[in-house]
């Protein structure tokens, strides 16, 4: 009973979680984000702080950066994938569907998005709400929030190899 009572109170959270992953990629869907390059214009000021000689001798600044690379050769696809990803899984944590799965991919997204404000990799994120947000993510992604008043307690009912 302790348990369900615990999780109960990530239940606001996760609906303001997806609900921010909703209006991410909602706000990219009409900005023109699947239709537009734009992906690589957010990537090119990132890409051009760092000097050559930094990410030569800077083994994961070049991993980083290599992957950035591919990124930038296909920006509308990982432009689409982005905001769907963003869309589906936003709707997946309101509805408290595949709760753990979704608050993972947010988590991600979240902290791809305070190492890209980073002003170098020796300092973390500008923005203390991006921190926050990656701590309520965490939050969710360690707890199975969808068994309260979500789908994922449904599911797990019907069926005996739902993940939690």
């Amino acid at each position: 009973m302790l348990d369900r009572t615990l999780v109960l109170f990530l239940f606001p959270l996760r609906l303001a979680c997806g609900y921010f992953l909703l209006a991410l990629g909602l706000r990219k869907v009409l900005a023109g984000w699947l239709t537009a390059p734009l992906l690589s214009e957010r990537l090119m000021p990132l890409v051009a702080r760092f000097s050559p000689s930094e990410i030569e001798h800077n083994g994961v600044l070049r991993v980083l950066m290599r992957g950035l690379g591919h990124v930038q050769s296909h920006p509308q696809i990982y432009g689409g994938l982005l905001a769907g990803g963003e869309l589906v899984c936003g709707s997946a944590l309101v509805l408290g569907l595949l709760s753990r799965p979704c608050a993972l991919f947010g988590l991600l997204v979240s902290m791809a998005s305070c190492l890209l404000s980073a002003r170098s990799l020796g300092q973390l994120a500008g923005s203390s709400s991006q921190l926050i947000l990656v701590a309520a993510f965490l939050a969710l992604t360690a707890v199975p929030s969808g068994r309260v008043l979500g789908l994922d307690r449904v599911l797990r009912s019907k069926i005996s190899t739902w993940p939690e």
